[in-house]
């Protein structure tokens, strides 16, 4: 809805400052990028080649870079598979050097206790933002953006139920 949007674009503008970066992993992640462009925030993109430890096919990840370049932003491909139980973000933290990562984590289909803001430790006193904007929007409310602004489907989704997540496609 509009007032999602207008909701999630001033959560960026208000949390997203200089060092920032957005991950880019499916069509979640992809709606909260394009809304931290279309709200002017400076970020560059890290995109995992890996769900964890499993490859991700060369076609996805060379579309969601695709997506990611036709916003003008900087991308970059981690291409290193990590622990499952390792934070991606920290590891983007520690590598690459970001304090502020846009996410497109939602509390239903990731975890319930969620915030449009977070602070995770990253170790050694360090912390992390989290700026979770797409927070509070249902599975229908992301694909009604992606369908809105004509956003790129990545072909997973277009073989898989519309809730699925992009890693659960990749690797049912």
């Amino acid at each position: 809805t509009a007032e999602k949007e207008r909701r999630a674009r001033e959560v960026i503008r208000r949390h997203v400052a200089e060092n920032a970066a957005a991950t880019l992993s499916g069509k979640d992640s992809m709606v909260a990028l394009h809304l931290a462009a279309t709200a002017g925030a400076a970020v560059d993109v890290v995109i995992s080649a890996y769900a964890a430890e499993r490859r991700l096919p060369q076609k996805v990840v060379d579309e969601l870079r695709a997506f990611a370049e036709s916003l003008g932003v900087r991308v970059i491909i981690h291409d290193e598979p990590w622990d499952v139980h390792a934070s991606l973000f920290t590891i983007i933290n520690r590598k690459y050097g970001f304090n502020v990562i846009v996410t497109g984590l939602r509390r239903r289909e990731n975890r319930g206790h969620i915030h449009a803001v977070e602070r995770q430790l990253a170790g050694h006193n360090k912390v992390i933002k989290l700026v979770n904007p797409v927070i509070n929007w249902s599975t229908a409310e992301v694909w009604s953006y992606i369908f809105h602004y004509r956003l790129p489907v990545p072909t997973p989704y277009k073989l898989a139920r519309p809730d699925a997540s992009l890693q659960r496609i990749v690797f049912p």
